[in-house]
């Protein structure tokens, strides 16, 4: 049985979209967060990217809306490298995307 319910991530996605657009950023990052958690623990059975990539998309533009620029960077590299593996997996190279 699953750990979370399906369409958990989309809830956690609305909820941190929401609460980004009336820049209650904590509340934002918080939802994010937890929508990272489930995007990742989905891709253990799913081997889906998009969850996970969106998650981190938004939790870059959060922390970067906080002015925390080393925070925004260090997820930045982690989207990268999810990228870098999702391309590898179907056999492309990053230059080709």
């Amino acid at each position: 049985m699953p750990k979370f319910p399906g369409g958990a991530f989309n809830v956690h996605s609305l909820l941190m979209t929401i609460n980004t657009g009336l820049k209650r950023y904590d509340k934002a990052e918080y939802y994010t967060r937890r929508g990272i958690d489930i995007a990742r623990e989905a891709r253990k059975t799913t081997n889906e990217d998009g969850d996970l990539f969106e998650g981190l998309n938004g939790l870059e533009v959060i922390l970067r809306a906080q002015g925390r620029v080393a925070d925004a960077e260090a997820v930045l590299l982690e989207r990268k490298a999810l990228v870098k593996e999702s391309l590898e997996k179907v056999g492309e190279k990053e230059d080709s995307a």
